[in-house]
């Protein structure tokens, strides 16, 4: 017997199950392929939150996932972001101070600046708290962990932030593709083929409304 498919998607992770989920809302029969019997990418290992308030003005952040207003009275216990964080993303480059910080940054706190180093902190529904990131990048990057960054990452996070127990339970490296200069990739090397990659580190943010973006312009 022969299965036919209208759509083939390539990867498992979020932005190819968000181009699936776009195609078969559209009526599409829809196939993927993945390569590991489980999730064990960039989409198994990031921070855990959409966070549309990264993206700058215009087309990024239209295209950033938001869910509708939630029931009255229903409430998300905030996740953290720090001072550092301001310097990190560029929804934050029109804040005419931002200069100013990172001259600060640069000048007494070096350190962070070489990892790219900023406190985001968010609560798991088991009540674990995720804390990060530094980042490095570079075509190959070092494979070991390194110590001395993850206490540079509780330093600054302790300073701001009082919990019961900021003991680490585990730790993570999330690997994933970026281009230099745009916010995604996205190629049409022959007709009905699309390849979409290089969202970065906000896959979860921007997975959705790119892929329904794609399908569209393919007139699915």
């Amino acid at each position: 017997m022969q299965l036919r498919a209208d759509v083939a998607i390539v990867g498992g992770g979020v932005l190819r199950l968000a181009h699936a989920y776009a195609a078969a809302r559209r009526g599409h029969r829809v196939v993927v392929f993945e390569r590991n019997p489980r999730a064990a990418g960039a989409s198994a290992r990031n921070f855990g939150m959409i966070w549309p308030i990264g993206q700058p003005s215009g087309e990024m952040h239209t295209m950033a996932m938001r869910t509708p207003a939630q029931p009255t009275g229903w409430e998300l216990g905030p996740a953290l972001a720090s001072g550092l964080t301001l310097r990190f993303y560029p929804a934050f480059s029109i804040c005419t101070s931002l200069a100013a910080l990172r001259r600060r940054v640069a000048a007494e706190t070096p350190e962070y600046d070489r990892w790219h180093i900023h406190g985001l902190i968010s609560q798991t529904s088991q009540g674990e708290l995720t804390l990060g990131d530094s980042h490095e990048y570079g075509t190959c990057v070092d494979v070991f962990n390194k110590e001395e960054v993850d206490h540079l990452i509780l330093r600054y996070i302790s300073s701001f932030l009082r919990a019961p127990d900021m003991s680490v339970a585990q730790r993570w490296h999330g690997v994933y593709a970026k281009h230099q200069t745009k916010p995604y990739l996205r190629l049409s090397p022959t007709d009905g083929v699309r390849i979409v990659t290089g969202v970065g580190g906000s896959g979860m943010t921007l997975s959705f409304g790119l892929a329904e973006d794609t399908i569209s312009a393919m007139s699915l």
